[in-house]
């Protein structure tokens, strides 16, 4: 069997060397054609993975954000019933107010939206703390987006301190609502990465140490079993709240990449088959161009089987080939691009993102389906070459 198989590849690559040119042209049609879907994938796998990213850090695929709903709060009997239930981690407060913010010595005053939370908060929905660190509950310190840094004299926050005045509770059961001041300054210890929204994220007992009554905008829960969500948001449900889970997201947008990928997909198969038609070609004309040799062969004994196999195996190296091509002309041209996109990123003080991204399956799975396309490709000039009768082959001119 070995024997027999390393005899098959003699002839083969003898006769490769006997027509490289042909040979090599073949190769990287297929390797065009391979490469092109190499590159569709792992462009939407890459895109996907931008994507996702962006909108859901890992960190918060297991979180949910509870909203009144058709109610206008949610009191703190009901943020303990949330906190009790069975699939439900941690649950984290938070109030949403709109107030004014001065600096250190008042010289800017600013509207600012008002984050009254924990600092869990700001773990479970992954803000990023691009400098100093996150608040700690009970120190009077606060956190700030670069969008409110904007507002204030001061370009560098970190280690002043705000006054926050004349807050007003975005939802709250209590008609005419307003709080004159927190309980004392708060000192900037971090900034986030945000810059569109001007903001500050405090300890919500600065704003309970002054307004005991107030209600919550919102709960932020962490999952145990996100499998269970659908469930979870039936529990919240009855008790007349809204749940919206990272996850659903993430899961409607993965179903989106993959019909994407599915499309991008059938595109490179298109391009592959216009390739694999001239392979088809390629075998045809060197069945014709080797009648006569097919002739002797028959006639010194070899088997009809042992001729299908040259031409099988001819086939399937050569789709082999084209598909290392294929992987590596994709490897290549996707490796400039992202690093390309890299660079330019760097460049305007911005994050670095592949836009590519290939994975060892993807290399694998390209690789077998370009053999099979050989081998199914080589199936019929095989047979046909089984089938050659020695006695005409060798009057065939």
């Amino acid at each position: 069997m070995i024997a027999g198989l390393i005899d098959y590849l003699f002839l083969v690559i003898k006769q490769f060397s006997a027509r490289k040119m042909r040979t090599f042209l073949t190769m990287l049609a297929i390797g065009v054609g391979v490469g092109s879907m190499f590159l569709l994938v792992s462009f939407v796998l890459g895109l996907q993975d931008l994507v996702l990213h962006r909108i859901a850090p890992v960190e918060t695929l297991s979180t949910a954000d509870i909203s009144p709903g058709n109610l206008s709060y949610i009191n703190d009997s009901s943020f303990e019933q949330v906190a009790k239930m069975p699939l439900v981690n941690a649950a984290v407060p938070i109030i949403y107010l709109s107030g004014q913010a001065s600096d250190d010595g008042g010289k800017a005053f600013a509207d600012i939206s008002v984050n009254a939370t924990t600092p869990d908060y700001i773990k479970y929905d992954g803000i990023a703390v691009k400098e100093g660190r996150n608040f700690q509950q009970g120190q009077g310190e606060c956190l700030i987006t670069r969008a409110a840094i904007q507002l204030f004299s001061e370009p560098e926050m970190l280690g002043k301190y705000l006054n926050i005045r004349e807050l007003i509770p975005a939802n709250s059961n209590i008609a005419n609502t307003s709080i004159p001041r927190v309980d004392g300054e708060v000192k900037v210890v971090g900034v986030l990465d945000n810059d569109e929204v001007p903001a500050v994220y405090i300890d919500i007992e600065k704003v309970k140490n002054v307004a005991p009554e107030l209600n919550l905008s919102g709960i932020k829960i962490s999952i145990s079993d996100v499998s269970q969500i659908n469930n979870l948001k039936e529990d919240i449900g009855e008790i007349g709240f809204e749940a919206d889970a990272v996850y659903d997201m993430v899961e409607e947008t993965s179903k989106l990449f993959n019909y994407i990928q599915a499309g991008f997909s059938l595109l490179g198969v298109i391009g592959l088959f216009v390739a694999t038609i001239g392979m088809f070609n390629t075998m045809t004309i060197s069945l014709l161009e080797r009648t006569r040799d097919i002739g002797y062969m028959r006639a010194f004994g070899v088997s009809k089987q042992s001729v299908r196999s040259i031409f099988l195996t001819e086939s399937a190296l050569i789709g082999m080939g084209g598909g290392f091509l294929g992987i590596v002309i994709g490897l290549i041209v996707s490796i400039i691009i992202n690093s390309s996109f890299r660079f330019l990123a760097l460049k305007v003080g911005s994050e670095g993102f592949d836009l590519f991204i290939f994975k060892w399956w993807i290399i694998l799975a390209t690789l077998i389906f370009s053999i099979l396309i050989g081998l199914i490709t080589g199936i019929y000039p095989a047979k046909r070459a089984s089938k050659i009768s020695p006695l005409e082959s060798i009057r065939y001119e």
